[in-house]
């Protein structure tokens, strides 16, 4: 149960250092969706974060859920584009595999060991 309390800590000092680092306002769906990509272990694609997201919520179509969670934190600078795939999220649109920016990541690395993909 403390391991599960320590990740959750180390997830929200994260979001809070890119609150921080970023002249942008996050908004409550901007947060949920950090947390959420925070969560995910794997390739941080979007088709894997819809189907998260559907998992837990009503459904959504991918298209939604990418221009209204994914595409503000990209046009924010938090989200980076790392490459696509050769598989379609909508349309002839193709599955972005996602990063966050390093230069909106300005945390102290000691401070995390659960979350091993941020270390």
């Amino acid at each position: 149960m403390l391991k599960t309390v320590a990740t959750e800590l180390e997830k929200e000092y994260i979001l809070s250092s890119i609150a921080k680092s970023t002249p942008h306002k996050l908004t409550i769906e901007d947060h949920q969706t950090l947390l959420y990509l925070l969560s995910m272990n794997g390739l941080l694609s979007v088709k894997d974060f819809a189907s998260t997201y559907n998992h837990l919520h009503d459904k959504k179509r991918i298209q939604v859920i990418y221009e209204s969670m994914i595409n503000p934190l990209i046009q924010k600078g938090i989200l980076e584009v790392e490459r696509t795939t050769h598989k379609n999220m909508f349309g002839s649109y193709p599955n972005e595999i996602l990063r966050f920016n390093p230069h909106v990541m300005e945390y102290d690395r000691d401070k995390i060991k659960s979350l091993k993909r941020y270390r």
